[in-house]
């Protein structure tokens, strides 16, 4: 992926090879190309090789939304950012994703050349916390962040736990996705921002916490910390969709549904975890479509993707 990326790459086999250039013209292949590799990245890579015009035309769209799934990737990767001057990603590189395979000694290089002006992140681990990558993201911008962990993850410390998000990176938040099988400990930020709801003057921190929250319109979270997190709808005044994420099972379904009835909160909806098992569904490339999915839900008055519905209607399609 480094040398399809480098500047320097500028094979023209359309050119080596005799082929005549399409016949479409190059305001109507642009866009197609364009679309084409936003599909499909593998497309990308090879559209590259087309000929010179259509690799200055597909480069940037390649560096759009850079995933990175194993530590063999992660290396040429760090090669090829080593190889660029300082600032060179900036603009370029908008989501970016990183794998159970890249570890903080990888992570923490790409993370301070690539991310300063990315607008959403997605990690995933089987074992490690990935909220430790979030201390070395640069941007100010992030709007869209998931922290995926596995059931295997285990907790290093006791600040090490699934919710802890630098209070500036929550504040620009407008879709969160946390799942882990991380054992709950307090989320300091929203402990912080129901404080203010309590009898008595809000405390500095409290204010800063509340408003960290204001931003945020759509949250996810898997089932074993819905529960914590639910109090989250009485701060976050631009909540629309609240998530859970469970791995069916028939009773503990019907339990979850009749709670969320009991509450009668028409932003909470029940989706299946599966959403979120591996790196191919956690990357930020999937993400935005997760969340036109529960837009879509929600929108035809349906608590779950298992057809429960708040009123009766049409089933899911």
């Amino acid at each position: 992926m480094a040398d399809l990326l480098s500047n320097d790459t500028s094979t023209d086999i359309a050119a080596t090879q005799g082929i005549s250039e399409l016949d479409i013209p190059h305001e109507l292949q642009r866009p197609i190309f364009e679309m084409a590799t936003r599909m499909d990245r593998g497309t990308g890579l090879s559209l590259v090789l087309v000929a010179y015009y259509v690799h200055a035309w597909i480069q940037p769209v390649l560096y759009e939304n850079i995933e990175i799934l194993s530590a063999t990737a992660a290396s040429s990767f760090l090669k090829h950012v080593r190889r660029q001057p300082r600032g060179f990603f900036d603009g370029r590189i908008t989501t970016l994703s990183l794998s159970s395979a890249i570890n903080i000694h990888q992570g923490k290089p790409i993370l301070q050349e690539c991310s300063r002006t990315i607008t959403a992140f997605s990690a995933w681990s089987r074992t490690m916390n990935p909220t430790r990558y979030l201390n070395h993201i640069l941007s100010p911008h992030i709007k869209q962040l998931s922290l995926v962990s596995g059931p295997f993850a285990q907790r290093h410390g006791y600040g090490d736990h699934p919710f802890n998000i630098p209070t500036d990176i929550l504040f620009a938040l407008t879709h969160l996705v946390v799942v882990s099988g991380i054992p709950w400990l307090p989320w300091e930020d929203l402990s912080n921002a129901l404080s203010v709801r309590s009898p008595g003057p809000p405390s500095p921190m409290g204010l800063a916490s509340l408003d960290a929250f204001q931003n945020l319109t759509h949250f996810a979270v898997s089932y074993n910390h819905w529960a914590k997190t639910a109090p989250m709808r009485n701060i976050a005044s631009n909540l629309r969709y609240f998530v859970i994420l469970e791995n069916f099972d028939a009773v503990q379904h019907a339990s979850l549904i009749e709670s969320v009835r009991e509450m009668g909160d028409r932003r909470f909806i029940v989706m299946d975890l599966g959403h979120f098992e591996d790196e191919a569904k956690a990357d930020s490339r999937n993400v935005p479509m997760f969340w036109m999915r529960v837009e879509e839900l929600v929108e035809m008055q349906y608590l779950s993707d298992c057809k429960d519905r708040w009123t009766n209607g049409l089933d899911i399609e």
